[in-house]
This record gives C-alpha cells, structure tokens and sequence, in this order.
C-alpha cells in the first residue's frame, strides 16, 4: 500500500465523495484507521495521505468520518459479491458465500447496536425502520426470506440454498450440456422465494435493498432535529 500525494488526484477523488456521485460510481468509502481512509470501488484499493490542517477546505469528509458503521459492513459484502462473481473454485465460493451471508445479515446487527447509539435521531430512525420493517414483511421479502433466513440457515445448520450441479445448470437453460459441478458458472437457489435466480444476483438485491434503507434511515435522522449524541 503506498500514500498518494499528487494533490489533483487527492481532491478529484474527494470530490466522488457525496452520497449521489458515491452511488452512481459505485463508491464505499470508509476510515480503516484514524490516520487512513481506504477507498473501495470494487477490487480497486486507493489509499490517500492523512488529512491534515494543510487541507482545512475539505469539509466532504465530514460525510465520510460520521457514515454509519453498518455502511462499512454493506462495502466488505459488495467486495465478496465482487469476488463471487469471478470465483469457479467451489470450495473457495462457498467460503465466500458464508462470509457474504454473515456479513449482509450483520448490517443489521451493527446497524442497531453500534449506529443507534451514537445520536438520539440515528436512535429514532433506527428503531422506527425496524419496527416498519416488522409491520410490512411483503414489501421487505429479500429482508426475511433471505438476508434473515440464508443466514439462520448456515450459521444455525450449516445448509446452503444454492446448487451448482450439472443436472440443475442443464435444467434451467433447458440444454442437456455437460458442466462441471465446480464452475460456478449458474449457482440457483433451490427452494423459498428465491428459487432458481443465481444466488450472486439474489445478494445483489439484498446489499441495493439496504443500500436504500440506510439512505432513508440517514435521511430521516437529519430532518429529525436532534443531533444529540448519546454519551
């Protein structure tokens, strides 16, 4: 890893910084350490010089130093779908795929325990998300039939949803095609809600549906008013 100190590059990649440019480059950003900010963009790592009072102008960081920690949960689970994307080895997928699982399931987690403790607007939001989310499990499927679920179902007994056998790739494209097992290539969910979309994608729709609610959540703690932070 090494310090950039072209300057133009420092400042043009600050500048991606605010949340509606980050989410249309497809940008995380988040502190790794208190002197080092990584920045993500798939399997793309970039690491910038310290800030310093040298550059007292660049306020756009203040977004990123105070994002939510769940936030930083939601950028190692978009590397892992990066990463299961290109991977044929099976074992190695489904390493990665438990990880994927643990991780998308502990957005949440952190989400309330770490986040909704820092103001009593986060606090607010946080809470009334939950509670939306428990009153309208239709319209939060991908939250409960599998972010919740695929990662009970691992965690708790070690069953994986997905397939990756030749007897299923050669059913859902309809060819009678000789695969190995070991490719990758089609991974369907077998069962639920789910059933026959690739488990890749299925994780996509789960890290844009949080994504969307961490959005909402922020938004809705700024109009709060209450900026009081918890002690």
């Amino acid at each position: 890893m090494r310090d950039i100190v072209n300057v133009n590059l420092f400042v043009a990649t600050c500048k991606k910084v605010s949340t509606d440019v980050k989410r249309k480059y497809n940008f995380s950003v988040y502190p790794i350490t208190s002197n080092k900010l990584h920045f993500a963009k798939l399997n793309d790592l970039v690491w910038l010089s310290p800030l310093s009072s040298a550059f007292p102008w660049l306020g756009l960081f203040d977004e990123v130093l105070n994002m939510l920690r769940a936030r930083k949960v939601l950028c190692d689970v978009e590397a892992i779908h990066a990463l299961l994307e290109a991977e044929e080895d099976l074992v190695k997928f489904r390493v990665l795929w438990v990880s994927a699982v643990t991780l998308v399931r502990a957005v949440g987690h952190v989400l309330y325990k770490i986040d909704g403790k820092r103001s009593n607007s986060l606090k607010r939001s946080i809470r009334n998300f939950f509670g939306e989310c428990r009153k309208s499990p239709e319209a939060n499927k991908i939250y409960f039939e599998f972010i919740k679920k695929e990662r009970d179902l691992i965690l708790k007994e070690y069953e994986f949803r997905y397939s990756s056998t030749p007897e299923l790739l050669a059913e859902h494209v309809g060819k009678m095609e000789s695969y190995r097992p070991d490719d990758c290539i089609f991974c369907p969910i077998v069962d639920g809600l789910y059933v026959n979309e690739d488990c890749r994608d299925v994780l996509e729709m789960a890290i844009l549906w949080w994504h969307s609610k961490l959005d909402a959540i922020e938004i809705n703690a700024s109009q709060s008013g209450d900026q009081t932070e918890i002690n």
